[in-house]
């Protein structure tokens, strides 16, 4: 499945998918986002940032890499959660 204005986020290996998800699609500031994933603030833009750029290389990328995301089910846990 693919987030509106989120394409490959299944791509994306799990922390970074759950704080661009968190950040994008539910648009959770940054301070809630830190608090629910039990990290840093720093460390919440960090993972953002990695996940656009990670994004913008798989827009550019063939179809056919591999999924480094592991289980999507731990994004919806996190999603029920809050």
């Amino acid at each position: 499945y693919q987030f509106p204005r989120i394409p490959h986020i299944g791509m994306l290996p799990w922390p970074e998918r759950a704080v661009h998800f968190l950040r994008e699609a539910l648009h959770y500031s940054r301070r809630d986002t830190a608090l629910l994933l039990g990290m840093s603030d720093a460390n919440i833009d960090q993972l953002h940032k990695f996940a656009e750029n990670r994004i913008r290389c798989f827009s550019n990328a063939p179809a056919q890499l591999a999924d480094v995301s592991g289980s999507s089910q731990r994004l919806v846990r996190i999603a029920a959660w809050r």
